[in-house]
C-alpha cells in the first residue's frame, strides 16, 4: 500500500513538473515556432518569468535609462528586423516596426 507521504511527495513532484512544464518549456516551444516562421524578420527576445521587465531593469541598472531597449531597438536592425516578440510572463507581445504589418494588424 501507498502511504499517505508518498502521494504528497508524488502530487508535489507532478506539480513542479507541471509549473516547469508550461512556464519554460511551451513559450520556448512557441517563440521557437514564431522564428522558424518568419526567419530573420522577427528577433525573439526571452526571459524566463519577467519577460520583457528584464530588458528595462537590465538597461536602468546598465545605463540608468529604463527605456534604453527601446531606444535601440527602434534606431538598430530597423532594415532587416520587421517584428519583435517577446514574453510577458506566459504571454507573448509583439512590436511591430514595419509600417505595412502596423497596417495589417490595426
Amino acid at each position: 500500500m501507498i502511504s499517505a507521504l508518498s502521494i504528497l511527495a508524488l502530487g508535489l513532484l507532478l506539480t513542479l513538473f507541471l509549473l516547469v512544464f508550461y512556464t519554460i518549456i511551451i513559450p520556448n516551444i512557441k517563440l521557437n515556432k514564431i522564428k522558424r516562421m518568419y526567419g530573420e524578420k522577427i528577433k525573439i527576445i526571452y526571459h524566463f518569468g519577467a519577460g520583457l521587465l528584464a530588458e528595462y531593469r537590465k538597461g536602468l541598472k546598465n545605463k540608468n535609462d529604463s527605456l534604453i531597449f527601446l531606444r535601440e531597438m527602434a534606431l538598430t536592425e530597423k532594415s532587416k528586423v520587421k517584428a519583435y516578440c517577446f514574453n510577458l510572463g506566459l504571454k507573448f507581445g509583439y512590436c511591430f516596426l514595419d509600417p505595412e504589418l502596423i497596417k495589417q494588424v490595426h
